[in-house]
């Protein structure tokens, strides 16, 4: 579990360097259509540089939690905690987008991308969950 640790903690440094660069107003590394066609660039790249805070404090987190809890269910916790960490951040992006451009994504094509995929992590978790507890 040291090797997973080590390595979210320096993934989550290199995050961290960019949320704060993003957050600073450096904003030469964005690219895209929404940020091209965007006004207020300084407050989109803040606003992602904000999300990357929370992707940083996410594997920071799972890190310690891999570190620190002995035993074989260390690797569920910690993927749990990244597991959230993405799903938090993926919604958090779209709105973004969707404050600096109207209508990226509608509604519709959200949920129909974003229900089935909860629905599968949930059964998916439950059946993971069930069978450890026999092991």
């Amino acid at each position: 579990m040291i090797g997973f640790s080590i390595m979210m903690w320096f993934a989550s440094f290199v995050i961290l360097m960019v949320a704060i660069s993003l957050l600073r107003g450096n904003i030469s590394a964005i690219h895209g259509k929404v940020f091209e066609e965007t006004e207020d660039k300084a407050g989109y790249g803040k606003q992602l540089g904000k999300m990357c805070v929370l992707i940083c404090f996410g594997l920071c987190i799972s890190g310690m939690v891999a570190f620190f809890i002995k035993g074989s269910m260390a690797i569920v916790y910690a993927l749990i905690i990244l597991l959230v960490t993405i799903v938090i951040s993926a919604v958090w992006c779209i709105f973004i987008q969707r404050k600096y451009k109207n209508m990226i994504i509608n509604n519709g094509l959200f949920l129909c991308i974003v229900s089935p995929i909860i629905k599968y992590v949930k059964e998916t978790l439950n059946v993971s969950f069930f069978m450890l507890r026999y092991v």
